[in-house]
């Protein structure tokens, strides 16, 4: 069977959220001056800091976050 969920409306409702840049930008480089003057390097520092301030730790049962801290012991030795 072919990939048919990629032609799925709701596939493509969440990839244009998923895919949209957070850094780069699409707009030529023109109209990227006359906006603004941000480069790169400040643009992803700005994105990484948003992401560490809105990032929630998610719950993790105890008995998986003890066999995960078993499993990078064992290898990191």
């Amino acid at each position: 069977q072919t990939a048919g969920y990629m032609m799925h409306p709701e596939t493509a409702k969440h990839c244009r959220n998923f895919f949209s840049p957070e850094v780069f930008t699409k707009e030529n480089h023109a109209k990227w001056q006359q906006r603004d003057d941000i480069n790169i390097v400040d643009r992803a520092q700005a994105a990484f800091e948003k992401r560490m301030a809105d990032y929630v730790k998610p719950d993790l049962d105890p008995a998986i976050a003890a066999d995960i801290q078993a499993y990078l012991d064992k290898r990191t030795q």
